[in-house]
């Protein structure tokens, strides 16, 4: 079973670059991220923001199942 967060959910969108909370740790690529419960954005703002993040709203991983 794996756990994935879509970037494109409305709880990765809805946190600006500025606003990530760190997630992982230099390197996580984005597989790892999604088991974590976690956004994983390499584009935005890629070399002042995290990559691997927590949604908006979440302190812990948000865990969904597909």
């Amino acid at each position: 079973m794996q756990f994935l967060l879509d970037i494109a959910d409305p709880v990765c969108t809805d946190v600006e670059a500025k606003d990530r909370t760190n997630c992982g740790w230099p390197g996580i690529d984005e597989d790892t991220c999604g088991q974590r419960g976690c956004c994983f954005d390499s584009q935005e703002g890629a070399s002042s923001a995290y990559w691997c993040f927590y949604p908006s709203g979440k302190l812990k991983p948000f865990l969904r199942i597909f």
